[in-house]
């Protein structure tokens, strides 16, 4: 019972606590991305290398206006690309913090499975691709795959039962 409280109480949906819901995501986004850099190195994983469709890991805002070098490690062959640990981490901690994806998983909202919620995901993950590198299209298509399975496992109520429940009170 006690995890399902804090749980509840961090991730509910009150207006007042957009701030500490936003860090928590971040955390976690930070947490996420590691993960994922974790496992991409132990199952030697890679992203694939489409040098005259996707821009390159220098090829970005960040290190345009600033002239830094955030990714040294980057070994690019003919075919893969890793992605270093700092691009992983930071990217999913700034996807995570941008999107609302408290929203994604309310039961209250409209559609159990949102197309423009999904679309607006893709969106953050491609205009922060541009700013923090990570390859394309697996940002988008990484965000847009949490983004469905955050609604589909998320619980949903229809409107036509909410304004039945609400009758009942």
């Amino acid at each position: 019972m006690l995890v399902a409280d804090l749980v509840r109480m961090v991730a509910e949906g009150r207006v007042e606590d957009r701030a500490p819901m936003r860090g928590w995501q971040l955390l976690f986004g930070l947490g996420l991305g590691l993960a994922a850099y974790l496992l991409a190195s132990v199952l030697g994983l890679g992203v694939p290398n489409v040098v005259d469709l996707t821009p390159g890991p220098r090829e970005n805002l960040l290190n345009d206006a600033f002239d830094i070098d955030l990714y040294p490690e980057v070994h690019n062959s003919d075919r893969m690309i890793n992605v270093p640990m700092v691009a992983s981490v930071g990217y999913f901690g700034l996807l995570m913090l941008l999107c609302r994806w408290w929203k994604l998983a309310e039961c209250t909202r409209h559609r159990r499975i949102g197309i423009w919620s999904v679309v607006g995901c893709m969106l953050w993950a491609f205009l922060l691709s541009l700013v923090w590198w990570y390859p394309q299209p697996t940002a988008a298509v990484l965000a847009c795959m949490i983004a469905v399975s955050t609604q589909a496992a998320s619980r949903w109520v229809p409107p036509s039962r909410r304004i039945e429940m609400a009758r009942r009170i």
